[in-house]
Order: structure tokens, then sequence, then C-alpha cells
């Protein structure tokens, strides 16, 4: 089929004969190819401000479909398709990295108890996933696969983290964290950043339990 005789013919129609023309055509990809053609369709232009309530019902919307399997789409993996990723898993670790920029734009707007509590239940289906639960198909599902610098929303997490919470509870929350970094080669430098961002009482809570609890963290240099 010649392209440029079906392209001149395309010029003369309607906007809803061209509608159905993308219509059958979507219907014909793969998901490879949707998200090649399409990918742009969804993108949203970057959110100046973020509407906090709004955003915690999506990430709580988020949750429940995550720990409920819907973004679990297995296949029989063999030599040649092993990196492969379904559709549903690509959708999810873009709407992680979505969610952690837009609660790390709270931050930014110092609406910190909101940012606190959408980080709180991205941190914890991170987890989960990182645990072994199955919400995502990937031959070694893990954080490296959010297209989101780890590092960036880890702090912004722990910044509205110290501008709400006792020591204590800062403490509570950041150590957990610490370790985990530290199964990581302390790729997100979170002991640097919690120090970074803790106030003096904080900050003198999070070291007594570090030592007191052995717990490695990043040499400064």
């Amino acid at each position: 089929m010649d392209e440029q005789a079906v392209f001149a013919q395309l010029k003369k129609q309607k906007k809803a004969v061209l509608l159905d023309y993308l219509k059958a055509a979507f219907q014909e990809m793969n998901p490879q190819q949707r998200r090649a053609v399409f990918a742009d369709v969804l993108q949203q232009p970057a959110k100046k401000t973020v509407d906090g309530d709004q955003l915690r019902q999506e990430i709580d919307e988020f949750r429940s479909d995550s720990l409920a399997r819907r973004y679990y789409a297995p296949f029989n993996v063999n030599y040649k398709n092993f990196m492969e990723r379904p559709e549903k898993t690509r959708q999810w670790c873009d709407l992680f990295a979505r969610f952690v920029a837009d609660a790390s734009k709270l931050t930014v707007g110092n609406n910190h108890a909101q940012a606190v509590a959408c980080f709180a239940i991205l941190y914890e289906v991170l987890e989960a996933l990182e645990s072994g639960n199955e919400i995502i198909f990937a031959e070694e599902a893990g954080s490296w696969m959010i297209p989101a610098k780890e590092k960036d929303w880890l702090e912004a997490y722990l910044t509205s983290l110290a501008a709400t919470a006792t020591p204590e509870a800062f403490t509570a929350v950041a150590l957990p964290m610490i370790k985990r970094d530290s199964f990581h080669s302390f790729a997100s430098r979170v002991y640097l950043s919690a120090t970074k961002v803790a106030n003096p009482q904080q900050k003198t809570h999070l070291q007594v339990e570090v030592r007191r609890q052995k717990i490695r963290t990043a040499p400064t240099s």
C-alpha cells in the first residue's frame, strides 16, 4: 500500500473519520507499538502546584490496586523474551514515578503533612514490592525499574518528615530507610540526607539509635 496515496486521501477526511482510522490502528497494535506511537498523548503538562487531598486519594487507589495485583501481568519467560516488560509493569512504574514527583512538589510547597502522608503510602508499596509481593511482573522486580531518582524523592520525604515529626517519630521512619539503603550499597545516601534535614533533636536521636542498633551508614567522604 502506497504511503503517499493513503495520506493524500486522509488529508481530505473529516475529524470523525480520522479518529475511526486511529481507533482501528490502535486495536491492531501490540502494547509496545501503542506506547511508541501514542505515549505523548497521555503526557500532561508539569503541574506547578499539586492538590494534596486529590493526590492522596489517587495514591490510596494505587496502593489498593497494587496489592490486589491489578498491575501483575505474568507471561511465559524464555531466553528470547526475559528482558521484556509487560505493559502493566511499565504503567505501574510510570505511575509510581509521577506520584513521587507530585509528592515532592508538596514538599517544595511546604505542604509537609500531606507530603508525608503520600510518601508513606508509596514507600509501603515499594517495600511490598521488594518483599516479594506480586505487584508487577519482571525477571527481577525492584525500585531500579522506576523512572525516578530515588535519592531525590527520599530526601523530599525526609524533609517533610523532619518538618512534622517528633525526634522519636522521625527516627522510627528513617531507620528502616537507612537499613534498606545499606542493602542497596548506599545508592540513595539516606543517612546523609536524614542528618542534613533533621533538626538538632531529631539528628541526635537518630544518631543514638543508629549506633545502638549498629546500623551501617555510608562513608561521609
